[in-house]
């Protein structure tokens, strides 16, 4: 399989629009009145933006990944807070709700393709 630019870059669509759909869900459940797809695909955009390069820049000064995480998560707050112009509160629970979405779906897809390979594996001669 050849892995290519072009495959990385439709990767990460994908990965910010799923990241958007959550962003969205969470920005809904915590009651959000600017919370439209377009502006919860930003603010994921945003966020994944900053959550890469904030610990890559504390990792490299060698001040340590986890400060520069827990800066970086901060810092996405601020993010979600202005581009869905809401109160820190509700950021922090649109990032907490869209979290536990990402976490779920990562568990069920990990537990039916897990499933699914395992089975491949086991029985393929």
């Amino acid at each position: 399989m050849e892995f290519s630019i072009l495959t990385l870059l439709v990767g990460i669509l994908i990965s910010i629009l799923v990241g958007g759909f959550f962003m969205w869900m969470g920005a809904k459940m915590a009651a959000v009145k600017n919370a439209t797809f377009g502006r919860a695909v930003i603010a994921a955009l945003w966020v994944a933006l900053i959550m890469w390069i904030i610990p890559y820049i504390f990792a490299l000064l060698a001040i340590g990944t986890w400060f520069g995480w827990l800066v970086g998560l901060i810092l996405a707050l601020f993010a979600i807070q202005g581009v869905f112009a809401t109160s820190f509160l509700r950021a922090l629970l649109v990032w907490v709700f869209s979290i536990v979405a990402q976490v779920i779906v990562g568990f069920l897809l990990t537990l039916i393709f897990g499933i699914e390979f395992s089975l491949l594996y086991n029985y393929s001669f």
